[in-house]
C-alpha cells in the first residue's frame, strides 16, 4: 500500500519551499544592495573610477532585476504563500528601483549624489535580511 502525504503535510512542504525560494531571492538581492553600498562608500572616500562605478552599479541593477523576475515567475503553491510573496516582491521592487536610481545618477556624472543614499541602502539590506530566517 502506497501512502500519500496528507493535504496538510503537502501544504506545509509547499510553504517550506516557498520560504526557501524567498530566502534565496532575498539573499541575492541583499548582495546587490551591499555592492551598491560599497560603491557609494568608495565614492564618498574618493577611491573609485567613474567607469568602474558605472559597471558595478549596472551589474548590481541587472542582478537585482533578474532576481525580481525570477522570483515573480515562481507562483506560490498555496494561498497562504501569497502574503509572503507580496512582502518580498515589494522589498525586491524597492531594491531594484533604488539600484536603478543609483545607476542613472552615476551614468549622468552625478556620483556625489550616491553618498546620501548609504543610509537608505543599509535600511534596504536590513529589510531584505528579515526574509533570511525563513529557510
Amino acid at each position: 500500500m502506497v501512502r500519500r502525504p496528507s493535504r496538510a503535510s503537502a501544504t506545509g512542504t509547499g510553504y517550506a519551499r516557498c520560504q526557501r525560494v524567498a530566502t534565496v531571492a532575498a539573499r541575492a538581492a541583499d548582495s546587490t544592495v551591499n555592492i551598491a553600498e560599497l560603491d557609494a562608500e568608495l565614492v564618498r572616500d574618493h577611491k573609485t573610477l567613474t567607469t568602474e562605478l558605472q559597471v558595478s552599479l549596472q551589474q548590481a541593477y541587472s542582478d537585482a532585476s533578474s532576481t525580481l523576475s525570477g522570483f515573480d515567475a515562481v507562483l506560490p503553491p498555496h494561498r497562504s504563500d501569497v502574503a509572503l510573496q507580496q512582502r518580498l516582491d515589494s522589498a525586491l521592487s524597492a531594491a531594484v528601483t533604488l539600484l536603478l536610481e543609483m545607476r542613472v545618477r552615476a551614468g549622468q556624472g552625478r556620483e556625489t549624489e550616491l553618498v546620501p543614499l548609504i543610509p537608505q541602502l543599509r535600511a534596504m539590506s536590513v529589510r531584505l535580511k528579515l526574509f533570511e530566517p525563513l529557510a
